[in-house]
């Protein structure tokens, strides 16, 4: 059987009478930016992952460039990000004028605090820890260093909606924190959006004024949340906490199956036993990537790659000049990692399905 990478109309369908409902009051009322809708959604998800603000805007990435504007960084400043992660987390670097500086990850798929240490310099103004696949970066740590060298800590949280590090939720421990609501996403919108968290009050209401035109000494951009997009993530919040944890309950089956069949080229990142981790993405590294990918391929089976290659080797960074081998645990990711299908409405029956592809091609 063929087995999709993700299911959106499934998840959707209980939702459609809700949905359609919110696409009718939105013609009839012309509310198609910000508006009322807008602003209950940011009450709702302010208050679901226990901060004081929030600010919609139209994507994850312009979440990251508005608050890292709104911050001030600008031209001669550094910003660490992770050498592993999309492509929008450094590209906001550039967009301000400042200039991304490309740290390793670790077995976690995280930013490492070790290799960010390494890095500080008297430029250096932030940190974007990025919680990769759902699982939160080494926040203790992070905040720390932040704490001793003066530096904002931004939060890229597009794939970790609701999960916690120690018990406090991703998205509160820096000075802001975005998120993303693209499609593939724990929390979804018909389209693109995106939302920064924030416990300061001042710095939203920059970034509030940045989205639209209002930018203060800088002239801000058009950023706006649609209307109806909020409107949709307002129906879909209260679901999320049971979609993550039956995400959850899929990433224990498929450690669980892949353990026991004990495929000896095939392993998980590693998982801290002090996060929730709420899985956006269920990646395996696999050793011979391409004879995996040829299986799951012959067999219809939905997979993707995050991410083919590190930032820093990659062609729009080429001017910083990295060279191969400088960022070892990023680049071994990048040759091995394989993203299998998750979704909170995958069968039992699907995932034996995938599991039996990955352990029949390690025999053939």
């Amino acid at each position: 059987m063929s087995v999709p990478f993700c299911d959106l109309a499934m998840q959707n369908l209980p939702l459609r009478d809700e949905m359609v409902a919110a696409f009718d009051h939105a013609l009839s009322t012309s509310e198609f930016t910000v508006g009322d809708q807008t602003d209950h959604f940011e009450e709702q998800f302010a208050q679901m992952v226990g901060a004081q603000c929030a600010v919609a805007v139209s994507n994850g990435t312009d979440a990251i460039y508005l608050s890292l504007l709104a911050q001030g960084i600008g031209a001669g400043d550094e910003v660490i990000v992770p050498a592993l992660t999309f492509t929008a987390t450094a590209a906001t670097v550039e967009w301000c004028g400042a200039r991304p500086i490309f740290a390793d990850i670790n077995d976690t798929g995280c930013i490492c605090p070790q290799s960010c240490a390494s890095l500080i310099t008297p430029r250096t103004r932030a940190i974007i820890p990025v919680h990769l696949y759902g699982q939160p970066a080494a926040m203790d740590e992070i905040m720390v260093l932040a704490e001793q060298h003066h530096l904002c800590v931004i939060e890229d949280a597009s794939q970790s909606h609701l999960a916690r590090f120690q018990n406090q939720y991703c998205g509160t421990f820096g000075s802001a924190a975005t998120f993303s609501f693209y499609p593939s996403k724990n929390l979804s919108a018909c389209g693109e959006g995106g939302i920064v968290v924030t416990n300061n009050l001042s710095l939203a209401e920059k970034i509030r004024g940045l989205r639209s035109w209002s930018g203060g000494t800088h002239s801000g951009v058009n950023a706006r949340m649609h209307g109806l997009q909020a409107a949709i993530l307002s129906i879909k919040l209260p679901h999320l906490p049971a979609w993550n944890k039956e995400r959850r309950q899929v990433a224990h089956a498929y450690h669980k199956r892949l353990n026991k069949m004990d495929i000896p080229t095939i392993r998980f990142p590693r998982l801290r036993e002090d996060v929730f981790h709420v899985f956006n993405v269920l990646a395996i590294l696999a050793e011979h990537r391409t004879n995996y990918i040829a299986a799951l391929e012959k067999e219809g089976i939905g997979y993707r790659i995050h991410y083919a290659q590190p930032l820093p080797l990659q062609e729009c960074f080429i001017h910083y000049q990295h060279k191969k081998g400088e960022f070892p645990v990023a680049e071994l990711f990048a040759s091995q990692e394989i993203s299998l299908p998750i979704f909170p409405e995958m069968t039992t029956e699907q995932i034996d399905t995938v599991c039996g592809v990955l352990q029949k091609a390690t025999i053939n």
